[in-house]
């Protein structure tokens, strides 16, 4: 067990396991969090008729188009998909910004909403956070 000589080097180490589970555990539950209300609000609502849906290769859903960052003690993430200089994201999650005639324009489909709401109204990230200390060796009951 690791042995501390002052509060201030407990609150330090303490404060990195937080930030570590909070890169790992909290980051792929909100982005898998994410990942099935972009499936719930935007994929499974229409199956579009003049193009091809990108899905996880490039689409809204793709990993890679969903940027997470922490700062400090905060993780956000936000799904970033471009289409040259349009925000694919923003146009969706609004519904404004198409630029031609569809049957979702001006209908937002709240996708980022859903998720924020679903997670503070349940107890995933409390649990993924205790799993992540757990992990890293920190009793948390």
């Amino acid at each position: 067990m690791k042995e501390f000589n002052n509060l201030k080097d407990v609150l330090s180490f303490l404060q990195q396991q937080i930030n570590s589970s909070l890169k790992e555990e909290i980051s792929d539950l909100t982005v898998k969090t994410l990942q099935e209300n972009i499936q719930k609000e935007v994929y499974d609502v229409y199956q579009p008729k003049k193009y091809d849906r990108s899905g996880y290769q490039g689409g809204l859903i793709d990993p890679s188009n969903i940027e997470v960052k922490l700062d400090g003690n905060t993780l956000s993430l936000e799904s970033m998909r471009p289409d040259g200089e349009r925000n694919v994201a923003e146009i969706v999650e609004t519904g404004q910004g198409y630029t031609y005639n569809f049957e979702y324009a001006g209908k937002p489909r709240p996708f980022t909403d859903t998720t924020r709401e679903e997670l503070r109204e349940s107890n995933k990230l409390i649990h993924s956070m205790k799993n992540g200390l757990h992990k890293r060796g920190i009793k948390t009951d």
